[in-house]
């Protein structure tokens, strides 16, 4: 198994979502609207289980900007007093959001263009396989396993994930959004930690697309289950690190 540290492959951002006080609850041990209040474990040796989505390939997109998205629509009258300019408003937001909403559409599929290259081993790349090679990294845990999506969660902790990843424009470095949520085994249906770790690989300079694709895209694949394997750990890490200030919703390891 790989030993890793936090500083020896990423820079990493935990953006805290909108459920953070429900990881704070499990640290203070102070029960939040609807979360589940446990002991936090320790992440060295806990036993816990990766649940595996239904299978599925790997989600992928390029990295976008969306700042001009809903930019340079054009003014509007309204006329028939307050009622009309009410409706009117009404009806501008909607075609006002409709009209970003088609545009984002159409900057996320320009940005999805960097994926050509790629497209090969990204279809035939699945969340099965990703999941199988991040669990031989994962250096937390006397007992962790990977379990199917309808299976219950017994004495162990279960992590749930949905990862994105993301390549850059340049295509010299990768990105993981991962929303993970994770359950405490006194209770498996509500969530003691739900968080967005954001994480980012050190840029790679060079003929990139040769790189990665090497080997059926062996590097490309290692390099999504590393950023995977560490979202995970800080996760843990998180958890077993105990509560944060809420003031502070992101955070930085490096």
């Amino acid at each position: 198994m790989a030993t890793r540290t936090l500083a020896s492959c990423f820079s990493i951002a935990m953006t805290v979502a909108a459920s953070m006080a429900s990881a704070a609850c499990l640290a203070t041990g102070e029960a939040g609207p609807g979360a589940a209040t446990a002991v936090a474990p320790d992440a060295t040796h806990v036993s816990w289980d990766l649940r595996m989505p239904k299978d599925a390939p790997v989600v992928v997109n390029g990295v976008v900007s969306f700042d001009t998205a809903g930019t340079g629509g054009g003014s509007m009258l309204y006329a028939g007093g307050i009622a009309g300019l009410l409706v009117g408003i009404a009806v501008h937001g909607a075609i006002e959001s409709a009209a970003k909403k088609e545009q984002k559409v159409k900057l996320q599929e320009a940005a999805n263009q960097v994926l050509a290259p790629y497209r090969d081993v990204l279809d035939g790349f699945r969340n099965r396989a990703l999941m199988q090679d991040a669990m031989a990294k994962q250096p937390f845990g006397d007992d962790k396993k990977l379990v199917e999506d309808a299976q219950g969660a017994g004495s162990d902790w279960i992590v749930d994930t949905a990862p994105t990843f993301l390549i850059t424009q340049d295509q010299h470095a990768f990105i993981i959004d991962n929303a993970i949520t994770v359950y405490a085994p006194s209770a498996p249906k509500v969530p003691v930690y739900q968080n967005i770790v954001h994480a980012v690989s050190r840029a790679r300079p060079g003929d990139t697309a040769a790189f990665w694709l090497e080997n059926q895209g062996l590097q490309l694949k290692q390099e999504f289950a590393d950023l995977y394997a560490m979202s995970i750990d800080v996760a843990l890490l998180a958890i077993a690190d105990g509560p944060k200030d809420n003031g502070s919703p992101f955070r930085t390891i490096r």
